[in-house]
């Protein structure tokens, strides 16, 4: 999602297109996304609308980015150090 949420933040053109390309999607298909949201261990589908709402509402700042798998292994190297 970070991705996206940075596609929407450098190129908002190329996420708008990507966003109407789902809609249509969604209306040949209905209820699919190209993201999917799990929140305790429930899984749903992430429309890029949702995100983009979500996103404008409370915009992540540097500091607060997610936590990568590469980052978790970094900070677990340096702690054996």
């Amino acid at each position: 999602m970070r991705q996206w949420r940075h596609l929407l933040d450098v190129l908002p053109e190329r996420y708008a297109y990507a966003e109407a390309q789902e809609e249509d999607l969604r209306r040949l298909l209905g209820p699919v996304s190209i993201l999917r949201q799990r929140r305790k261990g429930v899984g749903r589908p992430l429309p890029l609308a949702e995100l983009r709402r979500a996103h404008q509402a409370a915009p992540m700042l540097p500091d607060e980015r997610e936590t990568t798998a590469a980052d978790r292994d970094e900070m677990t190297n340096e702690e054996v150090r």
